[in-house]
């Protein structure tokens, strides 16, 4: 005599349970591993934007500038005089809730016209600084 069978045995389900589950876990930490690369580059082209902004402020108005003749470009992250965000970028006494700071300096090179712009940019967030350096000439 022949047994109906209908369904699945316990064994099945339970391996067919841990299946969902193993591919259910590696789609979150990708989704998660990937929502962090993602904040991680926009924060960074965030940072790129408002470093361009500046220097583009700097570039046409360049005499208007306090210029350092002194070869020392130490920034210092303690007393940074501008603040920052994703939106703003101006002094720390506008924005003292700012989480980001930087600073700059312009220091003339050997070259006639050319000036060494020194970027330092620190956030709340991160564990070290940021430097970056550009230069810009006299239009």
């Amino acid at each position: 005599m022949k047994l109906n069978q209908k369904g699945f045995t316990i064994l099945e389900v339970l391996v067919a349970l841990a299946m969902i589950v193993t591919v259910g876990s590696l789609f979150s930490l990708g989704f998660l591993n990937y929502q962090a690369i993602h904040l991680k580059a926009v924060n960074s082209s965030i940072v790129m934007k408002q470093i361009n902004n500046l220097v583009e402020s700097i570039r046409p108005n360049l005499q208007a500038y306090q210029i350092n003749f002194d070869s020392n470009t130490q920034l210092s992250a303690d007393n940074l005089p501008m603040a920052w965000n994703k939106d703003y970028i101006g002094r720390v006494e506008d924005c003292p809730d700012c989480p980001g700071r930087l600073g700059y300096t312009i220091q003339p090179t050997t070259q006639s016209g050319l000036f060494l712009v020194n970027v330092m940019v620190t956030h709340k967030e991160w564990k070290e600084s940021e430097y970056y350096q550009t230069y810009v000439s006299i239009k």
